[in-house]
């Protein structure tokens, strides 16, 4: 083996380790921030550039809901998983439900889901701020 190819396996490995640290140092930001949300872009494994690209989406559907436009569950949960390739409709509904629980981009989820038999009622005691869980 040359030394050019040596050295090309070298930055290789460097640049793996590089994007390794990167990862574990964004997952450590969230650990800190302790939020529901947080802990599940951890535990689906976002990097910091996916979780970025996410705000800009939430903050993009803000302002589509502020202009009095019309906003699509199914597009929204396109783009997460354009975002996140294994990422399906489930955590698209999760995370919009989870930041509206933390009080962050509250006005999406219902905008998204509020039509939805699935979120009907639990959105109706949110208003009332009842039980969320109760069947």
């Amino acid at each position: 083996m040359s030394n050019e190819e040596k050295i090309a396996i070298l930055e290789e490995r460097n640049r793996d380790l590089r994007d390794r640290i990167e990862l574990l140092e964004f997952k450590f930001e969230l650990l800190f921030d302790n939020s529901e949300s947080c802990r599940y872009f951890i535990e689906r494994n976002f990097s910091r550039e996916q979780y970025n690209q996410v705000m800009d989406l939430m903050d993009l559907l803000r302002e589509k809901i502020d202009r009095k436009e019309k906003v699509s569950s199914i597009a929204y949960e396109s783009e997460i998983n354009r975002i996140k390739s294994d990422c399906d409709y489930h955590d698209a509904e999760i995370i919009a439900k989870l930041f509206m629980e933390e009080g962050r981009w509250e006005e999406v989820f219902p905008a998204l889901y509020g039509s939805s038999m699935k979120y009907k009622s639990y959105l109706e005691r949110r208003k009332k701020g009842g039980n969320y869980f109760a069947g």
